[in-house]
């Protein structure tokens, strides 16, 4: 079966599924290339991400514009963007600080939103290709940042990434870390499946050699020893792009909403 001939399938068995809306085919074509062109986990994948958006509407899919007060806060203090080349076997890179050591204003459902939409925003009108992998720079994580680390947040978080998201986390580099990352992860260990804590690495303040080894320096701004020139300017590369997007973040919210109310 093709692509479009999947597409056209997955719009008939959507017309019969009352919990699932309408999709644009763009958005179905993404489901087929993640589930791996198989229509029954195309149709799992789909469920799930419906289920998984309805149950973290609050905390990740509500007032999904980048300029409002809480994002405008949030990346005042984090950078998160998407490297503009892929890994030597295709996979793209997503990379985030933080820019800023101050967690009063800190908020980590917003951080989250944040996350989720960069990530989404990468499957819009680019090459799919086989997957993503993740760099999170933790070098100024602190006490403050962990107490304002909120289970149930990440729980949601982390269910919709692994299980509805349509793409496949291939592996994720903790950099630049010190001993606050073993508290860090006794908290959200209980949300991870195993396959995915056997593809985080963990990598101390000075081994960034190791995340070379499957990270490229010519992937890496130059903050990480990288050959892109400053993350401030692959930063804004994002934030211009989720601008673009506002009108079908909106879109996707009051459809959530609708859902939301109905279950």
């Amino acid at each position: 079966m093709s692509d479009d001939q999947m597409v056209v399938a997955l719009k008939e068995w959507i017309s019969e599924q009352a919990e699932i809306p309408e999709t644009p085919d763009s958005d179905l074509r993404l489901f087929v290339h993640s589930s791996g062109r198989d229509m029954e986990a195309a149709k799992k994948l789909l469920s799930n991400y419906y289920s998984h958006r309805v149950s973290g509407y609050d905390n990740l899919f509500k007032d999904r514009d980048v300029d409002n007060d809480a994002m405008t806060s949030i990346r005042s203090l984090y950078q998160t963007f998407m490297s503009p080349k892929t890994t030597p076997e295709g996979y793209k890179i997503m990379i985030t600080h933080a820019v800023s050591t101050e967690t009063k204003h800190y908020d980590m459902t917003t951080q989250m939103k944040y996350f989720v939409m960069t990530l989404e925003g990468s499957l819009i009108d680019e090459d799919l290709g086989p997957g993503h992998v993740i760099v999170f720079d933790i070098s100024t994580l602190t006490t403050g940042h962990i107490l304002k680390f909120s289970p149930g947040g990440i729980k949601k978080t982390s269910n919709y990434l692994q299980e509805g998201i349509p793409l496949k986390i291939q592996n994720v580099f903790l950099v630049n870390a010190s001993p606050l990352v073993d508290i860090m992860m006794k908290t959200a260990k209980p949300f991870l499946n195993m396959d995915l804590l056997k593809r985080t690495f963990i990598y101390k303040a000075g081994d960034l050699d190791k995340l070379y080894e499957r990270v490229p320096k010519d992937c890496l701004p130059e903050e990480y020893g990288g050959e892109l020139g400053p993350s401030a300017a692959l930063n804004d590369v994002n934030t211009t792009k989720l601008r673009r997007l506002k009108d079908k973040f909106a879109q996707e919210e009051a459809i959530l909403k609708t859902l939301k109310e109905k279950s």
